[in-house]
């Protein structure tokens, strides 16, 4: 009877260990994927970052040139 009891209360610790250790694999399977999602998110900041930072700097050099045609007309126009 004894050995039934300890049996039985070892398949019980078994199982739960069992079942914690799924748990576990599936909580850090889950961190994983998070962590991932979060370098991919931050990735694509960095690159609205550097397209926002790239389209100011087209806008500067369209301005510019409109700048520069315009003075250059202006010039032409009152030489």
């Amino acid at each position: 009877m004894r050995i039934g009891i300890l049996t039985s209360f070892c398949n019980l610790i078994v199982i739960r260990f069992l079942t914690f250790s799924v748990i576990i694999f599936a909580l850090s399977e889950q961190v994983c994927a998070i962590i991932v999602l979060m370098d991919v998110v931050g990735k694509m900041l960095n690159c609205a970052h550097q397209l926002k930072a790239l389209v100011a700097e087209m806008i500067a050099c369209l301005i510019e040139k409109v700048r520069q045609e315009a003075l250059r007309a202006f010039t032409t126009h009152y030489s």
